[in-house]
């Protein structure tokens, strides 16, 4: 570990400290130029030693970039909630974003290194993860806000969650996860008719029913055939609406 510590520095020293060789700024420095920077013992390096120097701060470059990436997908993610979301739900949002720079962060690139994701690119992983748990919250919370009469944010058993968005008069789209993250089953189709199709298997069908705040899924004939006959039993059943104020979708 402290050689991998040193070697950073090094790294950092090479890419952006000055030298008797370069005078400019590194940050108005495009990336051609930063690959290019000399220092002032390169003379000493032979041809191999320089093409391993150039790889590192290319290897650098890309996870700087991967970085900024992670963190403008989340900062994009919160403009957008803020656009869509009343004040109650944005502060809210705003409280669990804090904590989770806080604390939440360090525990997400713990488990990311733990489940074999290099340390160098957990910390933009993290960020990546973040804007995705955002964005599905702030569905969720719309959702619970201004649902129709499929539409809406509904919970069942086995930790089962069901996100029903209503795209016009009649078509709805329906997705089902285990724990609110795992996707296990999408499909769309006609709500007035009650049958709705998966977007991967045509063979998998199911029936929608509603009753006032409970929708029933029922699976088709032919779901036993199609490749989601495996996640069947969860993916039938009651499913119960929640309603405005029962459920904090930004709680950790």
């Amino acid at each position: 570990m402290r050689r991998i510590c040193i070697g950073f520095l090094c790294l950092l020293a090479l890419l952006f400290l000055p030298s008797c060789k370069q005078k400019r700024d590194v940050s108005e420095m495009s990336d051609e130029e930063k690959l290019a920077i000399e220092v002032e013992d390169e003379a000493s390096l032979d041809a191999s030693e320089k093409v391993r120097q150039r790889e590192a701060r290319q290897a650098m470059l890309d996870q700087t970039h991967h970085t900024q990436k992670g963190e403008s997908e989340m900062q994009e993610a919160l403009q957008d909630a803020h656009e869509v979301l009343d004040e109650a739900q944005y502060a809210a949002l705003v409280k669990s974003q804090e904590l989770w720079l806080k604390s939440g962060r360090g525990k997400d690139i713990n488990r990311l290194v733990a489940e074999g994701v290099p340390a160098a690119e957990a910390f933009a992983k993290s960020a990546e993860l973040r804007a995705d748990w955002i964005r599905l919250r702030t569905s969720m919370a719309m959702l619970i806000d201004m649902p129709g009469k499929f539409g809406g944010f509904y919970r069942a058993d086995q930790g089962r969650t069901l996100e029903i968005y209503e795209m016009n008069e009649s078509i709805v789209n329906l997705v089902i996860r285990m724990a609110e993250s795992e996707v296990i089953f999408t499909a769309s189709g006609i709500a007035t008719d009650g049958l709705l199709t998966s977007e991967l298997d045509s063979r998998a069908t199911i029936s929608i029913k509603s009753d006032g705040d409970v929708v029933t899924i029922e699976l088709g004939e032919s779901f036993a055939q199609s490749q989601m006959a495996s996640k069947g039993l969860l993916v039938e059943g009651r499913y119960a609406r929640v309603k405005s104020g029962e459920y904090d979708v930004f709680a950790p």
